[in-house]
């Protein structure tokens, strides 16, 4: 949508009551149809709670499986991986409806959605909303001492945008911020590396569309929010609210459906019946946290399952990656041996098995060989005009070649 459009509807909003045309009005639920919060102090803001019984589903995903995870699996996705136990049962998702998109000093949180799961094992989604700036502060009270009792936070883009905003507020009010002392999950990062080849973009309603397998109906353009909200200010109607808050309980319940498949995706690629460049990615994403012991029985399970002769190659030679950085040198070998014997030709096999050779077996002889061997092999492909973009690996072949030749000659 562009920006002509955009201003279209927004100018259409001002001369309607309604902000959204909305098929199945059942979806959009009034405000006080969430249970009015007690807890909500005598300044004013709005705290409404939702339940969800434990079957609930979010598209094609049961979102209370979460609870239920191998925390180990969860923390791998955490950048730095903590030493102490993660409680899954303590995870607080969070995102917030904003008055401006672009951030800056002015932009606050007038909405702010958490979801966790409470004491009776249902899994509550509780909403805070100010109903005027002068709310701010006591909301804002409340959302640092309600976040402190958790151990991991997730968000999606939380890490550039809801939690950095949230922290600039409680600077603001002169309030602790509570995010300092909990692991932080912002699950945007893990959709781009599972699965950016899958999706249009990775905007959170693509990856609801594509992983979670669900079309949202009845939601509103994230770019109206800001207007709606100060078009309430001025008329003090909650009614035009409805698809914000809608939208923000979404969100959440999309979060938690997006890391129950995140968690399956990489515990079981393989029961997951991923193509072939989701099941590198899993290893990769493996690689990176440095558990090479879990990315290398994925390469060879794909190697004996699948029969997608395209990508062999290069898992295998993913696979000899990890074999090298275990140091198993026999079998990085072995693997670097398979792929010069029985694959199309690729120069990186034959430039790591002439490293072997050359520096840790001292065999200069047979290192030397093997250069001339790719030589010959990509003289071949550039005259077929193909892959020109193997240059750099050409050059070193040459200098490898060249320094081997006098290593022969001054021995």
């Amino acid at each position: 949508m562009d920006i002509k459009e955009r201003l279209r509807l927004i100018d259409s909003l001002r001369h309607s009551n309604k902000v959204i045309d909305n098929e199945k009005p059942e979806q959009l639920k009034t405000i006080s149809e969430g249970q009015v919060n007690n807890n909500s102090p005598s300044e004013g803001y709005d705290c409404f709670d939702f339940s969800y019984e434990p079957g609930y589903r979010q598209g094609d995903i049961r979102i209370n499986d979460y609870f239920s995870k191998n925390s180990s699996s969860v923390k791998l996705f955490l950048k730095e991986y903590p030493s102490s136990e993660i409680s899954l049962k303590k995870t607080l998702f969070l995102d917030t409806e904003t008055t401006g998109l672009s951030g800056g000093v002015g932009t606050c949180a007038f909405l702010v959605g958490v979801a966790y799961l409470n004491q009776d094992g249902h899994f509550t989604l509780r909403q805070f909303f100010m109903n005027d700036f002068d709310e701010e502060h006591a909301m804002l009270t409340d959302i640092s001492n309600f976040a402190k009792q958790f151990d991991l936070l997730v968000t999606y883009n939380g890490k550039s945008y809801d939690i950095p905003l949230l922290n600039s507020r409680f600077i603001f009010n002169g309030i602790p911020t509570p995010f300092s002392e909990i692991n932080h999950l912002d699950i945007l990062h893990s959709v781009r590396r599972l699965w950016n080849h899958r999706l249009p973009d990775c905007s959170l309603l693509s990856a609801e569309k594509y992983i979670v397998r669900k079309t949202r109906e009845g939601d509103i353009p994230g770019f109206m929010i800001p207007h709606i909200f100060f078009e309430y200010l001025k008329s003090k109607d909650k009614e035009p609210l409805k698809p914000v808050f809608y939208h923000n309980r979404e969100d959440i319940l999309t979060m938690v459906a997006i890391i129950n498949e995140m968690v399956d995706v990489v515990e079981n690629p393989i029961a997951k019946r991923l193509d072939s460049q989701g099941i590198l990615r899993v290893g990769r994403f493996y690689e990176n946290r440095g558990r090479y012991d879990l990315a290398i029985p994925i390469y060879n399970n794909f190697l004996l399952a699948s029969n997608d002769d395209r990508f062999k190659k290069e898992i295998r030679i993913q696979l000899a990656f990890a074999y090298k950085k275990q140091n198993n040198w026999n079998l990085a070998k072995s693997t670097w041996l398979e792929i010069i014997e029985n694959d199309t030709f690729h120069p990186l096999p034959f430039i790591e098995l002439a490293k072997h050779l050359e520096h840790r077996q001292k065999d200069h002889g047979a290192a030397r060989k093997l250069v001339g061997k790719a030589l010959k092999e990509m003289e071949i492909v550039y005259a077929l005009g193909r892959n020109a973009h193997w240059q750099e690996y050409r050059e070193d072949l040459i200098y490898r070649f060249n320094r081997l030749q006098n290593k022969m000659k001054n021995t």
